[in-house]
């Protein structure tokens, strides 16, 4: 279960950095780690194994949505800095121009 205690002093954990000889505080926790992400898989495939095929093809899904929703989004690029290069300026007397032609043949 996901609530088991996984404190690096625990007693299985003890217990099995023991049998490796590894009793120091760095290892201990490296180990808890491990054992925790083991713990998950380990679940993750017993609740899968027991769902229905149409189940198993939504936890899939979702897996990949989880999956797409980590992907870090680009910051999208100001529209000043895409015209740099390309020599153009626009000046207030040019906006006021284009705003008078627009607006000539509007019925009033």
């Amino acid at each position: 279960m996901l609530t088991r205690d996984l404190n690096p002093n625990s007693r299985c954990i003890r217990k099995v950095v023991g049998k490796l000889g590894m009793l120091d505080s760095y290892n201990s926790h490296r180990i808890a780690k491990s054992y925790k992400i083991m713990s998950i898989e380990t679940e993750i495939i017993a609740k899968l194994k027991s769902l229905s095929l149409e189940k198993q093809q939504q936890l899939l899904e979702f897996a990949e949505f989880l999956e797409y929703k980590s992907i870090p989004k680009r910051p999208r690029l100001s529209s000043k800095g895409l015209w740099v290069n390309l020599g153009i300026d626009i000046t207030e007397a040019n906006i006021h121009k284009a705003r008078r032609e627009m607006w000539s043949n509007f019925p009033k």
